[in-house]
C-alpha cells in the first residue's frame, strides 16, 4: 500500500467517525486534508446538485464494508422490484444503483463522502478552503497530460499535493491510481517521450497522431454542468465513469423485475 492510500485511509476513517458523532470540527480538519489530497473528487460549490447520503438509501453505516453494502444492495433493489414499478419511480430506483455503485468504489465512495461532509458543514455554517500547492514544473507525463486537456486544472493540482506529500512515489503510479489512463495509455505516452522530443509538441500534434490513445477526445472534468454529468449521479464524480474503475469494473448483477417490460 503506497503512501498516499495509506494516508486516505487514516483521513477517511477520521472523516466517517466525526460525521458518525456530529463532531464539526473533526468533520473540518478531514475534509480539509482530504480535500488537499483530492482536490479533484470535490466539485465546485457553484455548481447545483442534489446531494444524496447513499449510506441512508442503502441502510448502512458509513464504514461497512464493500460485502454489507452488496447485501443491502440487493436487498434493497429486491424490495423496491416486489413493491414497484420501475417506470413509475425511476429516480429512486436509480437512486438505488447509483448507491450501489459508488459505495461498491473507493475513489467513488471518497467524493461521495467529501461531497455530504461538505454540506453538513454548510448547514452548520462551517466552511473550508486549501491553499494550492505549487512544486515547480510539471513532469512530462503530466505535462503532456494538461496539453492535450486528458486531465484538468484540478486533476494536475491533486497530482501536485499528491507529490508534495509523498515524494517517494512514482508519476506513474499516482497516474493509474487515480484511473486518469489506463497502464495501456500510459505505455504509449511513455514510449512517445523516451522515442523522440516530444515535449515541445504542439496539443494538435499530439492528438492527430494516428494511434492517439485517448478516443476523440478528453475526458471531461469538474467543469461539467449537472445536466452533463447524467441526472443521478449523488456524488457528481469527475469521471462519468472512471477508465479504470467505478461502473465499468464493478459488477453488480440486478435482479430481474417481473415484468421487463417496465425497465
Amino acid at each position: 500500500m503506497s503512501a498516499i492510500d495509506i494516508q486516505r485511509e487514516i483521513l477517511t476513517n477520521a472523516l466517517r467517525l466525526s460525521c458518525e458523532d456530529k463532531d464539526a470540527a473533526g468533520v473540518l480538519k478531514s475534509a480539509q486534508q482530504l480535500h488537499q489530497l483530492f482536490p479533484d473528487l470535490l466539485p465546485d460549490q457553484s455548481l447545483k446538485y442534489e446531494c444524496i447520503d447513499c449510506y441512508k438509501v442503502l441502510n448502512v453505516i458509513n464504514d461497512a464494508p464493500k460485502s454489507v453494502v452488496i447485501a443491502n444492495y440487493f436487498r434493497a433493489v429486491k424490495k423496491f422490484l416486489r413493491a414497484k414499478k420501475v417506470k413509475e419511480h425511476r429516480r429512486e430506483y436509480f437512486s438505488l444503483l447509483d448507491a450501489g455503485t459508488i459505495l461498491c468504489n473507493k475513489r467513488l465512495r471518497l467524493s461521495h463522502d467529501l461531497v455530504v461532509a461538505r454540506d453538513w458543514l454548510v448547514e452548520h455554517a462551517e466552511c473550508f478552503s486549501v491553499t494550492p500547492i505549487n512544486v515547480g514544473p510539471l513532469p512530462d507525463l503530466v505535462a503532456v497530460l494538461k496539453l492535450t486537456a486528458v486531465i484538468n486544472d484540478l486533476e494536475v493540482q491533486a497530482l501536485l499535493n499528491q507529490m508534495q506529500m509523498a515524494p517517494a512515489e512514482c508519476v506513474e503510479d499516482l497516474l493509474l491510481s487515480a484511473g486518469y489512463l489506463t497502464a495501456k495509455q500510459l505505455e504509449w505516452l511513455k514510449a512517445k517521450l523516451s522515442s523522440y522530443n516530444m515535449q515541445r509538441c504542439s496539443a494538435s500534434q499530439w492528438t492527430e497522431q494516428p494511434d492517439w490513445p485517448f478516443g476523440g477526445g478528453p475526458i471531461q472534468g469538474p467543469g461539467q454542468s449537472p445536466n452533463d454529468l447524467g441526472p443521478f449521479d449523488p456524488s457528481r464524480v469527475p469521471r462519468n465513469p472512471l477508465p479504470t474503475s467505478g461502473a465499468g469494473s464493478i459488477e453488480l448483477p440486478l435482479p430481474k423485475s417481473h415484468d421487463d417490460n417496465d425497465c
